[in-house]
C-alpha cells in the first residue's frame, strides 16, 4: 500500500511526466527568467546566545511586530552607514 495517494494534476499530465518536466519552485507565473532588482544571498550567522537574548529583550520593548531578521538587517545597515561615513571623512581630511 502506498504511503500517500497518487498525484492528481488538473491538466492530464501524469505524475511521472510532471517529475520529468521539472520546473522551478518559487517563481511567479509570468515572471519567467526575470531577476529581482535586489539580489539576495543566504548566509549562515552564528551568534552567542547572550546576543540573541539581548536582541530579544530589545524587540520585546519595541513597538510593533519587528522580526529578529529585520532587526539584524537594520543593525547591518546602520553599521555600514557609519563605516562608509567614517571612510569618507578620513578620505577628505587626508587631502591637502
Amino acid at each position: 500500500m502506498p504511503l500517500s495517494p497518487k498525484l492528481k494534476t488538473g491538466n492530464g499530465i501524469s505524475e511521472e511526466e510532471l517529475i520529468r518536466k521539472g520546473g522551478s519552485s518559487g517563481q511567479l507565473a509570468g515572471n519567467s527568467g526575470e531577476v529581482d532588482q535586489q539580489q539576495h544571498k543566504r548566509v549562515q550567522l552564528r551568534l552567542p546566545l547572550d546576543y540573541l537574548d539581548r536582541i530579544g529583550k530589545l524587540l520585546d520593548t519595541r513597538p510593533g511586530n519587528v522580526s529578529r531578521h529585520t532587526w539584524l538587517i537594520e543593525a547591518i545597515v546602520e553599521k555600514l552607514g557609519r563605516e562608509e561615513n567614517e571612510s569618507e571623512v578620513n578620505a577628505t581630511s587626508s587631502q591637502p
